[in-house]
């Protein structure tokens, strides 16, 4: 029941298919920029406020084990007046991570900020910790990680 923004670089848009109903692609084409990362979390932001969204999700890719139930305890913290919701489990954050329409338009007016950790850290009162699967916190960026993770299920 979500909307869609998927920020990638040239090479991974050459080769996924077409985008499916409400997916919208970003490219960015630079993200070793300056500002990372973040740049294109700025990027996806932007899409999603253009779109007429009144918050956001953001899911690394790295994170593939992230269930649809810990992405639906988000969006309800989010629709329940949390300002940012963050993904936890076993008292430590994770991902995803939900922010609010006024937290996405601190973002964009504020290009001081410049990593996610920055945000949440900047007014702890307005963060609500969401409890969630294990697979908030299991990055997957190494061939061992995935080794690792190979076969596992965190529902």
């Amino acid at each position: 029941g979500l909307d869609l923004v998927v920020v990638l670089n040239p090479q991974v848009q050459e080769a996924l298919p077409e985008p499916g109903p409400g997916e919208r692609r970003v490219i960015n084409a630079d993200p070793d920029q300056p500002g990372g990362m973040f740049a294109s979390v700025r990027l996806g932001l932007a899409a999603a406020r253009g779109g007429g969204a009144t918050g956001a999700i953001l899911l690394p890719v790295d994170h593939p084990l992230v269930t649809g139930e810990d992405i639906r305890a988000v969006a309800e913290a989010l629709r329940n007046g949390a300002a940012i919701a963050v993904a936890t489990h076993g008292g430590r954050r994770g991902h995803p991570i939900g922010l609010s329409i006024l937290v996405m338009e601190q973002i964009a007016a504020d290009l001081s900020l410049k990593t996610l950790r920055e945000i949440v850290r900047l007014d702890l009162n307005r963060v609500v910790e969401v409890p969630a699967s294990k697979g908030v916190l299991e990055g997957v960026n190494t061939q061992e990680d995935l080794e690792r993770i190979s076969g596992r299920s965190f529902r």
